[in-house]
């Protein structure tokens, strides 16, 4: 759902080329706001995360039993900050000024909607 939301549904980009990554493509007043709506959301726990341990590596034995997707299986997991300046990677002067009074989830979710992280 968050990824029509931002308006990038999986399998619905209209020619085989796929959705934009450069800066022009998501740069821009809505795109932004959508982006980071979700990822103060992410921080907030009100968008969960699947933990990658928790998906089962076989199928239940009852192949008569309902299945869940795998990725609704796991307990949801919430994003630490050590976890998203991994995924983010080095941020620029401008954006740790601008981060310099925030903390916990509001860091979180600043540091997920920030350029460095549309970038990677």
């Amino acid at each position: 759902a968050a990824a029509r939301d931002m308006g990038e549904a999986p399998y619905l980009h209209s020619t085989p080329d796929g959705y934009g990554v450069r800066e022009a493509d998501w740069l821009s007043p809505p795109a932004m706001a959508k982006r980071i709506r979700f990822a103060m959301g992410i921080a907030a726990g009100r968008t969960p995360l699947a933990r990658a341990d928790a998906v089962p590596d076989k199928p239940a034995q009852d192949a008569s039993a309902p299945q869940k997707p795998a990725w609704a299986t796991g307990e949801a997991c919430a994003p630490d900050l050590a976890t998203v300046y991994r995924l983010v990677g080095p941020l620029s002067p401008n954006t740790t000024a601008a981060a310099a009074q925030l903390q916990g989830k509001a860091l979180i979710g600043f540091t997920l909607a920030s350029p460095e992280f549309m970038r990677r």
